[in-house]
C-alpha cells in the first residue's frame, strides 16, 4: 500500500495560483478586440498563447522548488 503525504501549500504556491487564475480570467473582459492583430494573430489569442507558455514555466518551476524543498 502506498503512503500518502500530507501537504499544505506554502505562500509561494498560493500566490502563484492566484496570479495565474487572474491572468487566465480577468483580461478576456478587456482585450476581446478581434480587429487588433499582432503578427497576424488576434490579440486575445496571442495573449492566451503567452499565458499558456508562462503557466507551464511557472508550474515547472514550482515543481522543481517543491522537490528541492522535500529533499532538504
Amino acid at each position: 500500500m502506498s503512503e500518502s503525504i500530507d501537504y499544505k501549500p506554502g505562500f509561494v504556491e498560493v500566490l502563484a495560483t492566484i496570479v495565474l487564475f487572474i491572468l487566465w480570467t480577468i483580461p478576456a473582459l478587456f482585450i476581446d478586440k478581434p480587429n487588433i492583430l499582432i503578427l497576424g494573430i488576434p490579440i486575445l489569442w496571442l495573449y492566451y498563447i503567452l499565458v499558456s507558455i508562462t503557466t507551464s514555466i511557472v508550474i515547472t518551476l514550482l515543481y522543481i522548488y517543491w522537490e528541492r524543498r522535500l529533499r532538504v
